[in-house]
């Protein structure tokens, strides 16, 4: 694993209260978005929705970064980054 990213453990995919605690602290940027969908699996759609909306949004946020790297009209192909 790369030590330089400085990644927070998360809390347990089945702990519904330490997921609260990272959602207020704000510490959701420093958890790998593995854990996170791991988190919406095991916690599962009836648990509570602002949990639930928070992590969603944010591994939403991830992929819109990720992609918009890749995806752009400006690259030759009118689309898909050659990497």
């Amino acid at each position: 694993m790369d030590e330089s990213k400085h990644e927070e453990p998360p809390p347990d995919s089945k702990d519904l209260a330490g997921w609260k605690r990272a959602i207020d602290e704000g510490r959701l940027g420093g958890i790998r978005p593995e854990a996170i969908v791991a988190a919406i699996q095991d916690l599962g759609p009836c648990t509570a929705k602002f949990v639930l909306n928070a992590l969603a949004k944010h591994l939403n946020n991830v992929m819109l970064s990720k992609l918009r790297s890749l995806v752009s009209a400006s690259y030759p192909n009118k689309g898909v980054s050659a990497t």
